[in-house]
């Protein structure tokens, strides 16, 4: 086995060493069923220690690569077949040509491999932080979905609201996520229904203030009703209108799945809050109504995402301390 260890490099030894033994098995210059050194032997050859080469090879174990087998050693895996193999000739060329290309620009060999560098390290550590996005409805969802990761470059997946309460999310599953985002509207509630959780953010608070400035124009005996998809939705708002305590009059609030009473309801107020998903879902029937509306939209603001922001990269931090 041949190796090329840079102590000064950036890149972590046990990735440096990962790396190239995955690469010499799927190249073929290391053929199924190859034995590879132990631990101690190539912990002594390398002058590296014993915890870093176990991490490269229980990493490589974990890929299907090599496969320890008890009083017997360590050896590539038997039946595993790299579908990349076959691309290896050009994977070289490619690294080759962008090279020589940036050698062209003025750029040396050793700064096109310490950008390379920099930019692994850069996805590899925001693939390390896991975020959940928790919502009360799918529309609303998806959007902050695709926000966050793009925004925060991470990854992030989702739940809704109904999924913790009903126990389909469970609190174990939680524990996978380095953090939790939800919107100010569902930020108190959230934080009652996992009792015990400290990694919980509160986002989104532009579009909110967009609509308080509105409602403070109002007359403050003005009723409200507010509407959205799901019924958390609509609570949500109407709790962060009550603690704020702008509005003087009535405030009611319906969700979408029952139109005949959205309809009773605006009948009641003198203007409805309506979110943006509400509105697209039913546009015909709200633009048939008399009542006034103000439209509010699930839209990422700059300050929750310079706050999310600083948060994720005190976790990377923390993160790259730890390995």
């Amino acid at each position: 086995m041949n190796f090329s260890i840079d102590k000064q490099s950036n890149i972590q030894l046990c990735e440096q060493i990962r790396v190239q033994i995955r690469y010499q098995i799927i190249n073929g210059e290391m053929e199924r069923g190859t034995k590879l050194p132990s631990v101690r032997e190539l912990s002594a050859a390398l002058r590296i220690n014993r915890h870093t080469i176990s991490k490269a090879y229980k990493e490589l174990e974990d890929e299907g690569l090599i496969i320890s087998k008890q009083s017997l050693g360590t050896f590539v895996t038997d039946n595993y077949e790299s579908p990349q193999k076959k691309y290896y000739a050009e994977f070289i060329d490619t690294v080759r040509n962008a090279i020589d290309t940036s050698n062209m620009y003025g750029f040396t060999t050793e700064e096109f491999i310490m950008m390379a560098q920099s930019i692994y390290l850069q996805e590899k550590s925001n693939k390390n932080i896991k975020g959940l996005f928790v919502e009360c409805n799918q529309s609303a969802l998806k959007q902050y979905i695709d926000d966050t990761s793009k925004s925060l470059d991470i990854e992030v997946e989702g739940c809704l609201l109904s999924d913790i309460e009903e126990g389909i999310i469970s609190y174990a599953k939680l524990s996978d996520y380095d953090i939790v985002m939800t919107t100010v509207g569902h930020y108190p509630y959230l934080r009652r229904l996992l009792k015990n959780k400290e990694n919980i953010y509160a986002i989104n608070i532009g579009p909110y203030l967009k609509v308080l400035n509105q409602i403070r124009d109002l007359p403050s005996n003005y009723n409200i009703g507010i509407v959205c998809i799901s019924e958390s939705g609509a609570i949500g708002l109407k709790q962060v209108l009550i603690n704020l305590g702008i509005v003087q009059g009535v405030i009611l609030e319906e969700s979408t799945k029952n139109l005949e009473k959205v309809k009773h309801l605006a009948d009641q107020v003198d203007i409805l809050v309506v979110s943006k998903f509400a509105l697209e879902e039913n546009r015909q029937f709200f633009d048939a109504l008399n009542t006034k509306i103000i439209e509010y939209s699930n839209i990422l603001q700059e300050t929750s995402i310079k706050m999310l922001q600083e948060v994720v990269n005190h976790m990377k931090h923390s993160k790259d301390i730890e390995d």
